[in-house]
């Protein structure tokens, strides 16, 4: 007869046997969770290469459109970096990649970069070479590029691209729903080795139910919101055990999965922002740039007539006039340039103190322009920042101030600070000819001058956005309408 010694021994023997089997295929679980989870980061960085790897190519044809459009090598910088960075993340993606489809999808990526690289980009740079040597004419190029081919061709580089973040994100919803499928056996096994504790004790039983139920529970909720999509959600860590070791890790997990997604929406916004922005700065460049070279070539016809006919007068008139136009033109460029800059080319930040270095530049002014008075609050911000571009915001702002003055008896301008919700804004206050509130967002943008008959180039006020922008800050205007002054208000 086996004795109840034995018998107990036997059974918790079996329990423990049982427990063990359970608790391994658990552990196997979960780690088999922890590799899709994994596996779903891995794919969401693939993702975001995918989408950088579109904005270099991009990138590239925005450079090689410029040069095409200005003669100007500043834009094959941007051209040149991009191809180099091109290559290299495309190898990495390359050897992150396992799928034979998006290997595929890279494969002909790189291919059809190639053939844009020696059909389209490097013929037209070549063209713009032999514009600028007199070898050939300007329509030559006009009709390389109208021929659609390079548009072509990064139309379907998009569509690999399109194809590959598809497979990617099929893969990573097939890795989520398995280890959703996973956790759900996890916690099922549980369960089981839960109603198992209950018949070997039931002091066990109580201390089960108190400790491990209640992790479960917590662990099960946390997974239904966040599987709901609240990726915000973080489950408790009740205990330092295995379940809270399993919880830590599941909330890490969807930690690093809301960093890539955020990573992701952030890139695809960045790009969506700097795509408008380039077709707004082209057409607009465009279209600005085209007035001097008219100008020129209307003047070159009139010099033409007047060399023939010997009119000294003419003619002087008429080189003068295609010297102011050039110089108009140049004028132009180098505003783009100064433009392009902001953000891309930065100094070194140092500490600035705003009453210094306003008084610096109201120094400056006042040398031409006595019969203004200018204003400087005392006790400016003393902030962190790149000293030469702040200075070309104070320059541009109080020089727009003393610009559209008018016919005012008493000019006075006023630079100080105020407080609103706990924030510091700087100001530039005049009593100049004001702005419609219609026109107040319209000053910002690039060439845009109310009064055209004015010396500038139209690039100041949106070199300023810019500047405060790539600062972290924001700017605006406010006025009451024209006679009432103006005030352009700014953070940093």
């Amino acid at each position: 007869m086996i004795l109840l010694k034995h018998k107990l021994i036997l059974f918790s023997a079996m329990l423990i046997f049982w427990l063990c089997f359970l608790g391994t295929a658990v552990i196997k679980n979960v780690k088999e969770i922890d590799t899709n989870f994994h596996q779903v980061i891995d794919e969401n960085k693939n993702l975001a290469n995918a989408n950088e790897l579109l904005k270099l190519v991009i990138d590239m044809e925005t450079g090689v459109r410029g040069h095409c459009v200005t003669y100007e090598d500043i834009f094959l910088e941007p051209y040149e970096a991009a191809l180099n960075r091109f290559h290299v993340l495309l190898e990495e993606e390359k050897k992150r990649v396992k799928g034979k489809k998006q290997v595929q999808c890279l494969k002909e990526v790189e291919i059809l970069v190639d053939r844009w690289i020696t059909e389209i980009a490097e013929p037209e740079i070549k063209k713009v070479e032999d514009i600028l040597a007199g070898i050939c004419s300007p329509e030559d190029l006009k009709e390389m590029v109208a021929s659609q081919s390079g548009k072509n061709i990064v139309d379907q580089i998009r569509l690999h691209f399109a194809k590959f973040i598809e497979i990617s994100e099929t893969s990573n919803a097939e890795n989520y729903t398995t280890a959703q499928k996973k956790v759900t056996y996890a916690i099922q096994a549980s369960i089981i080795v839960f109603v198992c504790s209950l018949l070997f004790s039931v002091i066990v039983m109580g201390w089960i139910l108190k400790i491990f139920g209640r992790s479960v529970s917590n662990l099960n909720d946390g997974i239904n919101v966040i599987k709901e999509g609240d990726l915000e959600h973080r489950i408790q860590v009740l205990r330092k055990d295995e379940i809270g070791k399993l919880t830590g890790g599941f909330n890490h997990m969807v930690k690093r999965i809301q960093e890539a997604d955020s990573l992701i929406k952030e890139v695809n916004t960045e790009l969506e922002q700097k795509n408008t922005e380039l077709e707004h700065f082209t057409y607009t460049v465009s279209h600005d740039l085209k007035s001097p070279l008219i100008t020129v070539k209307g003047f070159l016809a009139i010099l033409i007539k007047s060399i023939k006919q010997k009119n000294e007068k003419r003619i002087e008139q008429s080189i003068q006039s295609i010297t102011g136009a050039v110089e108009k033109m140049k004028i132009l460029l180098e505003a783009i340039l100064d433009l392009s800059r902001v953000g891309r080319l930065v100094n070194p930040s140092e500490t600035i103190d705003i009453t210094q270095m306003a008084q610096e530049v109201v120094d400056m002014f006042l040398l031409d322009n006595k019969n203004i008075t200018i204003k400087i609050h005392p006790g400016l911000p003393i902030i962190k920042a790149d000293p030469i571009r702040f200075e070309e915001v104070l320059q541009n702002l109080i020089e727009n101030s003393i610009k559209y003055m008018g016919d005012q008896k008493r000019p006075y301008i006023e630079i100080g600070q105020r407080k609103e919700k706990g924030e510091t804004i700087i100001f530039v206050k005049d009593n100049g000819i004001g702005i419609e509130p219609a026109y107040h967002d319209k000053i910002w943008g690039l060439f845009e001058q109310l009064n055209p008959s004015k010396d500038g180039s139209g690039v100041g006020l949106a070199l300023v956005k810019r500047i405060i922008v790539s600062n972290g800050g924001k700017i605006w205007a406010e006025s009451d309408g024209l006679g009432k002054g103006t005030t352009i208000s700014f953070t940093i």
